[in-house]
């Protein structure tokens, strides 16, 4: 579609019927900041949508680092450059290094709960000397990102 914003959705509309057209168009999208953000609000660990780039959350939100695969936990963050997700499910360890998770993120396809995703913890730390972690396997669907990242956890929040 091409066109205003007003003309494509507003012009001749109530203002329901204009947000209705964008929703069924796809027009807002839920990035990953906005998704872990309303999932922390929808727990009750926070009142209000607090915002921040994926790298102030290890600053700001989850500054507990997770060091090995062995350590990893349910509603554990990985925090990539520009990115961010949370652990759903720990299946196990597959090797000393690699562990089988569910993830589930927000980026440009939405919402999505990637099964069966294999991480593997690296021997190399990254400037503020947490462990660096890797996608070894995306799951399924595909995680959509897949460069190195961190593993930060809130204090007391895991299952």
């Amino acid at each position: 579609k091409t066109g205003t914003v007003y003309d494509l959705y507003f012009k001749g509309r109530s203002e329901q019927a204009a947000l209705e057209a964008m929703i069924d168009d796809r027009f807002f999208g839920m990035d990953c900041i906005g998704f872990t953000a309303n999932y922390l609000r929808w727990l009750g660990e926070w009142d209000k949508y607090k915002g921040a780039t994926p790298q102030q959350w290890a600053q700001w939100h989850c500054t507990k680092k997770v060091s090995s695969a062995a350590d990893v936990k349910p509603l554990d963050f990985l925090i990539w450059d520009g990115h961010i997700a949370i652990v759903d499910w720990v299946w196990g360890l597959v090797e000393d290094d690699v562990v089988k998770v569910d993830i589930c993120q927000s980026s440009a396809g939405g919402p999505q709960c990637n099964e069966l995703a294999l991480l593997r913890c690296t021997k190399t730390t990254n400037g503020e000397g947490r462990k660096l972690f890797k996608v070894e396997h995306p799951g399924s669907p595909a995680m959509p990102v897949k460069d190195h990242f961190v593993l930060m956890r809130r204090k007391d929040f895991f299952w």
